[in-house]
């Protein structure tokens, strides 16, 4: 009863999450995204994200591997924003190394 009912709940989960916006094309900027200055929410923001999109699925081409897409756009306003576009990606290895997560097709442009 517990798979059936976790699957219902992953599978209604990403009907929502599906509902919620989509992705945005890599590289492709707008002009006021451009010519932004200050976010007029928060005339003191150092930076702000523009876009945000995720997207999570399970394959078992080669084993059982949980894949996940993101994609962001950020907006630096001025010098004490950088460090706002600088993250970590942290990745799972088993003590004895059998197991372990990878990362791969990472991708960023600067405008």
């Amino acid at each position: 009863m517990k798979p059936l009912l976790s699957l219902l709940i992953c599978l209604l989960a990403s009907v929502i999450l599906r509902a919620q916006g989509g992705d945005f094309t890599f590289g492709q900027v707008t002009m006021p995204e451009l010519s932004m200055k200050t976010y007029d929410r928060d005339s003191s923001a150092n930076a702000v994200v523009l876009k945000e999109f995720g997207q999570t699925h399970v394959t078992d081409k080669s084993g059982i591997a949980l894949i996940h897409f993101y994609h962001v756009r950020i907006k630096i306003l001025n010098d004490q924003g950088a460090n706002q576009a600088t993250f970590a990606i942290p990745i799972f290895m088993s003590r004895d190394g059998s197991t372990k997560e990878a990362v791969s097709d990472i991708k960023a442009a600067t405008f």
